[in-house]
């Protein structure tokens, strides 16, 4: 007789080749409300404890059984754990002053970012509008006078128009001839 054999509150297997069975069982050697104990039985025909555990009903169907309810009850357990801790850790964070600290961090920063961004603007209008205002180069300025002479929306444009284009000195100059050519049509 195994020391379990009566008193086996649940048996299941314990790995992936169901050669390993725990069997949870009430000792009442010491304690009258009884103690759970936990013992490891080997699944093999010459074992006695074997054999005394399939005597008290516990075949290989009881047992698949058995462990699928164990698996159940301890991926319940676990999912319940994971999820109490997520909502924890949720709430801690939510509230937590070093968030709020980074949240300002962050918004300080976008408001710098934002600002350099208004001069880098500014500096970049100032030196176009210098460029265009001061430039004589005659690459640039040649280059411009063939777009505008090439471009769809100024073919129309007098005879007049073209030759103040291409007697242009400065980009200003021919960028105003345009804007004329715009308003009169």
């Amino acid at each position: 007789m195994a020391e379990f054999s009566g008193n086996v509150n649940a048996a299941y297997y314990m790995n992936e080749e169901c050669s390993l069975i725990e069997i949870v069982y009430t000792c009442y050697d010491n304690d009258p409300e009884g103690e759970k104990i936990k013992y490891m039985v080997e699944v093999s025909d010459n074992s006695a404890d074997y054999q005394a555990l399939v005597a008290e009903g516990y075949d290989a169907e009881k047992l698949a059984e058995q462990t699928s309810e164990y698996k159940r009850a301890h991926s319940r357990q676990f999912n319940h754990l994971v999820n109490t801790l997520a909502e924890e850790l949720a709430e801690e964070l939510s509230g937590s002053p070093l968030l709020e600290r980074k949240k300002i961090e962050l918004e300080k920063q976008i408001e710098e970012l934002n600002e350099k961004k208004k001069l880098k603007v500014y500096s970049m209008d100032n030196e176009m509008f210098e460029f265009i205002d001061e430039n004589k180069d005659s690459s640039s300025l040649f280059k411009f006078k063939l777009w505008a002479l090439d471009n769809e929306k100024y073919k129309g444009m007098s005879k007049e128009h073209k030759k103040q284009i291409r007697k242009a000195k400065t980009l200003v100059q021919g960028f105003s001839i345009l804007h004329s050519v715009s308003i009169s049509e």
